[in-house]
């Protein structure tokens, strides 16, 4: 691992993205209103765990718009906190972390600028751009009917540009320095050969600049893992392509993070293939079934989630805190027969795909926590999480280490009831609904 430690904690967080605009539209796809109960939500149902929440689109006039600038927050975060946009994010950061154990962060980039960002001309003046051969501008991406440009992240960094950026946003909204997390939106290296830099050059910039981050007290997670070369420097990704033994080899500890949107070529290395898709099958385009392995939903949050809940609880048992539950173990070996695609972990717990129907299971100590119906998961202390996808009568096995309760107490965060259950050869029986959610003390 590069550092000794990371600041924050992924493997054992609910990590979510919530997009707040588009740059091309004057609709807004998430109030600063709905963002808190976006994250009052989480923390009702999920017993107040730790959540780590990236702003997408919080700058100017939405996601994508002005790079390399973050000077300037949207009218679009104005809230009941704060009339101006400044003011309401540091509200926001602040009531986050007090109110719903959340650190509340930004999503940025710092591989993109636009001609019509402010500092557009300073960039270009002090040619932070990358150039061909031929000194012409390298185009990126075209982002909501405008066309990127490529920063040098080895000019920006070794002129120092880089750190006047960072420490401009760090004294924009200081509680960032609380959260101690930034997400950067995709992020990775290119050679400026007009400049003589070689891609090894901006690779080691690229690092450097994350070590500038560290230095500041701040991990950075990021959109994929562009190559090997990074490994240790990002904590979490949101888009995992890691193979069954590099899984095997870095543990969550190490990096976590990923879903299954991108599981479709193997042996990407970003440096290295041809055509922007690959960005986001490198660096080995995945694991067969990443289920087994746990995955996040992979979507933006927005509006709209907190009017389609049942959707959005499925995905965040089913998926997220599943996958938190398989980060408490490390990954030890992994086997595949003519029936089942297995993962073994420490605490004596198997996950296991049928390759007869492609279904999960996961076990700990021959106790099925996860199946299609629903989660029985121990994810924090004195606390198991309980969900029923069907609802009807639910039997809920213990873990072994609650064997000498004779009682148990399920709060029911829907409705905000609890209720007192014996306990009989280990067991429960409760009701739930269709999506129902026990938290069992």
């Amino acid at each position: 691992m590069h550092y000794s430690h990371y600041f924050n904690h992924y493997k054992d967080s609910v990590v979510t993205k919530i997009y707040l605009k588009q740059k091309n539209t004057d609709s807004v796809r998430t109030t600063p209103e709905q963002v808190m109960e976006l994250l009052r939500t989480i923390h009702r149902h999920t017993g107040g765990m730790h959540q780590i929440a990236y702003l997408v689109g919080w700058q100017y006039a939405g996601h994508d718009s002005n790079y390399p600038s973050w000077a300037v927050p949207g009218k679009h975060c104005r809230s009941v906190f704060s009339d101006d946009p400044r003011e309401s994010l540091r509200a926001m950061m602040r009531e986050a972390r007090r109110t719903y154990n959340a650190d509340l962060s930004l999503h940025i980039n710092m591989n993109d600028a636009y001609q019509t960002s402010p500092l557009w001309e300073e960039y270009l003046a002090q040619d932070l751009l990358v150039r061909n051969a031929e000194g012409e501008l390298h185009k990126g991406g075209i982002w909501d009917g405008e066309q990127s440009y490529a920063v040098s992240h080895a000019r920006e960094f070794h002129t120092g540009y880089a750190q006047k950026r960072i420490l401009a946003l760090l004294e924009l909204l200081p509680e960032l320095r609380e959260t101690k997390t930034i997400h950067i939106d995709s992020f990775f290296a290119s050679a400026s050969p007009f400049h003589g830099i070689t891609l090894d050059d901006d690779i080691a910039a690229l690092n450097e600049i994350v070590d500038f981050w560290h230095a500041q007290g701040i991990d950075v997670s990021t959109e994929f893992l562009p190559s090997f070369r990074h490994i240790g420097y990002f904590p979490h990704v949101w888009h995992s392509n890691l193979n069954e033994m590099e899984r095997l080899h870095w543990p969550p500890d190490i990096i976590c993070g990923g879903d299954a949107q991108w599981n479709a070529v193997r042996g990407a290395d970003l440096y290295t293939a041809d055509g922007w898709m690959q960005r986001f099958v490198s660096p080995s385009g995945g694991t067969l079934y990443p289920e087994a392995w746990g995955v996040d939903p992979g979507y933006d949050l927005e509006g709209k989630t907190l009017k389609n809940m049942p959707q959005f609880l499925d995905d965040l048992f089913m998926k997220t805190l599943s996958a938190r539950y398989l980060n408490r173990f490390h990954p030890l070996r992994h086997t595949v027969t003519t029936e089942e695609y297995c993962v073994e972990y420490s605490g004596n717990v198997r996950s296991i795909v049928s390759l007869k129907d492609q279904r999960l299971h996961v076990y700990e100590n021959e106790r099925c926590v996860t199946d299609d119906s629903g989660v029985t998961l121990e994810l924090l202390p004195g606390m198991v999480h309980v969900y029923r996808r069907n609802g009807g009568t639910a039997e809920i096995r213990l873990p072994e280490s609650w064997n000498e309760r004779t009682s148990v107490t399920a709060e029911l965060p829907t409705n905000g009831t609890s209720k007192v259950f014996p306990v009989q050869s280990g067991c429960i029986s409760l009701e739930l609904p269709p999506n129902g959610i026990a938290l069992l003390k």
